[in-house]
């Protein structure tokens, strides 16, 4: 334009324009039309007509009404975002309130959604419908956005870190819904991640990869009872962890840490298991590892009263019940302190079939007939243990079986 080579501006201008409009890139699209209005003024308007002037500023409004699109559906994931973090997850007043924010989108002409508008609504949607704990809307949502990136892989090229989000939520649906197809899929997906010219420049892409997939796999075998088949990918976890211990967030390193203790546990390698539990109380206490810190104490009383290591199990019962007394978060119920009685008085006198029937049935008959329950069931289930006992089978054996 400088130089008035007019005819080698139109050319590129052409195919500026062509590429704005197959990636929606309408911000450059608008500054192309302004540049198409410069050539207009220094042609003298010669080389056009009225019609012409109409096509551009019609084109003009068009760009416009989509980048208000794009800038309003923004805005509202960004509102969105924003309650969330506020509410610190899951919450029924703060999902009212994304659903409010949801009904506004509403307004929207849909002629004008383009894919980013789209996208934002759609992880709206998705959010809203996480908080609300609607679990089987979150994962159609999820899949869909998914989908549509992956329909027009320049989205992923654009927004990466998007789709990785996505992609992460998708697992964790998976996961609690138990759909094991789809959570393999998208396992494989995400671990494919690492070869994907799109995630090049991501920051702590492998370590973040390893850590989510590895997490959800484990904790989904773990859920199903699987402690044989999980053993199996265990040495991967290890060499990862090793690899990436300085890449993973502290609560995440522990987790992952005792996650290997539970199904080295589940097998019976109980001497094994201690020392993964020992690996454990190098690291500093935080609030976010409280309950892993309190079950990997109660199962460390469980290993080394396999082991027959008699001698230690007062002391470890003690300072076990010390400890969880001092949480208020994480009490465990009276029904947790009755079997480690029960396990410090096994350590006197060697108990038989009866003795661990008597005290499933004393658990049974406490907790009205039903399971036991105890806040620390999702990390660690203790009552399994003994009712394994009680039927002189495996803890892996007995996982699926009705407990009365």
């Amino acid at each position: 334009m400088q130089k008035g080579l007019l005819p080698q501006v139109k050319t590129k201008l052409k195919q500026l324009q062509s590429d704005a409009g197959k990636y929606e890139m309408h911000e450059i699209a608008l500054q192309a039309l302004q540049i198409e209005a410069a050539i207009y003024a220094r042609e003298q308007y010669k080389s056009i007509t009225t019609k012409d002037l109409d096509h551009w500023y019609a084109n003009t409004v068009f760009l416009t009404q989509k980048i208000d699109a794009e800038s309003f559906s923004k805005y509202s994931i960004s509102k969105a975002q924003k309650i969330q973090v506020s509410a610190g997850g899951k919450s029924a007043s703060s999902a009212a309130a994304v659903k409010e924010i949801l009904n506004e989108t509403r307004t929207i002409k849909q002629t004008a959604l383009t894919q980013k508008a789209k996208m934002d609504l759609l992880q709206t949607e998705a959010l809203y419908h996480f908080m609300d704990q609607d679990t089987p809307r979150a994962f159609t949502i999820n899949e869909n956005f998914i989908s549509l990136m992956e329909s027009q892989h320049h989205l992923i090229e654009f927004a990466p870190q998007r789709y990785f989000s996505a992609l992460n939520n998708y697992l964790i649906d998976c996961f609690v819904l138990k759909k094991e197809k789809e959570l393999r899929s998208g396992l494989d997906k995400m671990r494919s991640l690492k070869s994907d010219r799109a995630f090049k420049k991501t920051s702590n892409l492998e370590p973040n990869i390893f850590r989510i997939t590895y997490q959800v796999e484990l904790n989904y075998l773990i859920a199903a009872g699987q402690f044989s088949k999980a053993l199996q990918i265990l040495p991967l976890v290890k060499e990862g962890l090793s690899m990436y211990q300085d890449k993973i967030p502290l609560h995440h390193h522990m987790n992952m840490e005792y996650l290997l203790a539970y199904i080295l546990f589940g097998v019976g390698r109980y001497d094994e298991a201690s020392t993964q539990l020992d690996k454990l109380q190098q690291h500093s206490r935080s609030e976010t590892a409280v309950l892993i810190d309190d079950v990997a104490s109660i199962m460390q009383i469980i290993c080394h009263f396999e082991m027959r290591n008699y001698s230690i199990i007062d002391s470890l019962v003690k300072s076990c019940k010390r400890k969880l007394s001092e949480r208020k978060k994480s009490m465990p119920s009276d029904l947790e302190f009755d079997v480690l009685n029960g396990i410090l008085s096994f350590s006197i006198k060697e108990p038989d079939l009866k003795d661990w029937r008597k005290l499933w049935d004393k658990l049974c008959k406490d907790s009205k007939g039903q399971k036991p329950q105890s806040p620390h069931n999702d990390y660690f289930d203790l009552f399994n243990y003994v009712y394994a006992k009680s039927l002189n089978k495996t803890y892996e054996a007995v996982w699926n079986e009705p407990k009365h």
